[in-house]
């Protein structure tokens, strides 16, 4: 298939911002932003009904064992918004204020945009940095992603990152 297919924005982490701030923006646009109930919120339907079980089994006995929450949301659109990385931060934000969830990092994934995002708290930024998560989008997720196999790519790339974070 054509690479150009498969464009994926890649926006690296904010910096100088930190998930408690407050954003008036944030405030209009938050009835834009799902609810996230569990670790894995599926939103666009990318995987199988018996594969967000695995998935969301693997974030919540990471977060057992190491306190750092990941949450993934995949969503078929990002409007009003006009690129994944300000999505995903005002996201990112709305779930760790307005829905009290102390997320560390946020997975955005739209299929239908072939845009993926990963967002997180400053506290884990050492651990965690711009670059790494660069390298893990492109060498880990997106590779599955470009197969079609969605499922092996997150799990690629959740692995990478616990192991960034150790």
């Amino acid at each position: 298939m054509n690479k150009s297919f498969f464009i994926i924005l890649l926006s690296l982490l904010f910096s100088n911002s930190n998930f408690a701030q407050t954003n008036p923006q944030l405030e209009k646009k938050s009835n834009v932003f799902p609810e996230t109930p569990f670790f894995v919120n599926d939103f666009e339907n990318i995987f199988a009904w018996d594969e967000v079980p695995i998935i969301d089994e693997k974030l919540e006995t990471y977060f057992n064992q190491s306190h750092h929450k990941i949450i993934l949301v995949t969503v078929s659109s990002i409007e009003p918004y006009k690129d994944i990385f300000n999505y995903s931060l005002d996201l990112a934000k709305n779930i760790n204020v307005k829905q009290n969830k102390n997320a560390e990092i946020v997975i955005v994934i739209s299929k239908n945009l072939r845009q993926i995002q990963i967002q997180n708290v400053d506290q884990i930024r050492e651990k965690l940095t711009d670059e790494e998560t660069k390298n893990i989008i492109e060498n880990y997720i997106i590779p599955e992603f470009k197969n079609d196999k969605y499922l092996t790519g997150i799990m690629n790339g959740i692995e990478q990152i616990k192991n960034e974070l150790k």
